[in-house]
């Protein structure tokens, strides 16, 4: 379901949040560039937690922000569906990666996570040294981008 670059904003985010919390066909959803913010995120994430069948969210170019971020880390933390994520240019900040990074060393479903060019700020020297933690015990993810 690919609804990129539509504008979509909260009251879409509510809706859509609605349907994938008993959805048990949407394999993919790509909210990719819209104006989705963090109240948003988590509400879509609060309703993917028990959805068995998504199995791809892209996310990027959204204002996700802290609490978007840490709604995702929570997702991660529940879901074992989900294997491909992709949040480049999403503002996220050092602690939504760090419990990104942490929540991930027991997650046995994420292949491709994508968190490419988060907010630099001056703790993102930690971010690599967590991530490093978690690939030494993290046997499924395949494919990380970190990139600036």
């Amino acid at each position: 379901l690919d609804f990129s670059h539509n504008h979509l904003g909260l009251d879409s985010a509510r809706a859509l949040a609605s349907l994938l919390a008993e959805d048990k066909t949407i394999k993919m959803l790509d909210l990719t560039g819209n104006d989705i913010d963090e109240h948003g995120v988590v509400l879509l994430c609060r309703a993917l937690r028990s959805n068995r069948t998504l199995t791809e969210l892209r996310l990027g170019g959204n204002s996700v922000r802290h609490e978007g971020g840490m709604a995702v880390a929570q997702l991660l933390q529940e879901n074992d569906t989900l294997a491909h994520l992709h949040l480049p240019n999403a503002m996220l900040d050092t602690e939504n990666l760090v419990a990104i990074s942490t929540v991930l060393h027991g997650n046995t479903s994420i292949v491709t996570l994508d968190v490419q060019r988060p907010l630099n700020l001056s703790l993102m020297e930690a971010v690599p040294d967590h991530f490093s933690r978690m690939l030494g015990v993290n046997r499924t993810l395949c494919d990380l981008d970190l990139s600036k």
